[in-house]
């Protein structure tokens, strides 16, 4: 998380507002799943009548070993889970992944179900 911390403050020392995106695509608009997926597996492109397949970074990095593939969206969860059991603010963190405190509770939390209340 430290490292995010650092990045998206390095991003923000060039003058950008709080509304302003930080991932963006080349154009400057808001990253979409379309864009996501060719950064993410692949691209494919024709040039000369001929199809290119160019991999994407999470396909180039399995690849080559260095990571075990895992869906954008499992990384998403992972992160989610990581904060929300790590004690994070459970509404900040919802509001930052546009998720409800109720939905992060019910499926990224690990409660114990058997938990009872104590006596007071």
């Amino acid at each position: 998380m430290n490292r995010l911390i650092n990045l998206l403050k390095k991003l923000y020392d060039n003058g950008q507002g709080l509304e302003d995106l930080v991932f963006k695509t080349k154009s400057g608009k808001q990253i979409n799943t379309d864009v996501l997926k060719c950064a993410w597996l692949y691209q494919r492109g024709k040039s000369k009548g001929r199809t290119y397949t160019y991999p994407g970074v999470a396909t180039e990095l399995t690849e080559q070993g260095e990571i075990k593939y895992l869906k954008p969206y499992s990384t998403r969860h992972t992160f989610i889970s990581i904060q929300a059991n790590a004690g994070s603010d459970l509404k900040l963190l919802a509001d930052s992944c546009g998720n409800s405190v109720d939905i992060i509770i019910e499926h990224y939390l690990d409660t114990s179900r058997n938990v009872t209340l104590k006596d007071i």
